[in-house]
């Protein structure tokens, strides 16, 4: 847990240089809200959902729609909200099958992997 802490203090910290720097921009805004809900961190929920409504128009990849959907799928089924939750977690769902970026010489760019096959078992789960 201890190191989760240190997780969310150094993410927040990135999260606040790129609001003062809009110009330099990580993927922290997916991974924190994903990081939050993956490991069911009650206490950090309102923060992940804040920063999940801050950043939707800076998706960009796959991977970064299947986070900020799965994210706000998983904290909204905690939560209790079912409807919103299955919502989010269709949207992950389709994320997960996207097969191409659409990037003409990276077509294999800002997928969703294998490695994410717990999350979409869990979404799964959510949506049906």
């Amino acid at each position: 847990m201890k190191d989760l802490t240190q997780a969310f203090v150094a993410m927040k910290e990135i999260l606040a240089i790129e609001r003062e720097r809009p110009q330099q921009k990580t993927t922290t805004y997916v991974d924190y809200p994903y990081l939050v809900a993956s490991a069911g961190i009650e206490s950090e929920y309102s923060g992940a959902l804040e920063v999940l409504q801050e950043r939707v128009g800076d998706l960009m990849f796959p991977i970064d729609v299947f986070k900020w959907r799965a994210a706000y799928s998983i904290i909204a089924f905690a939560q209790h909200n079912i409807e919103v939750a299955k919502h989010h977690a269709g949207a992950a769902l389709d994320a997960a099958q996207i097969k191409k970026s659409g990037f003409r010489f990276h077509q294999s760019l800002g997928l969703v992997g294998n490695e994410y096959k717990t999350t979409v078992s869990t979404l799964r789960k959510i949506y049906a």
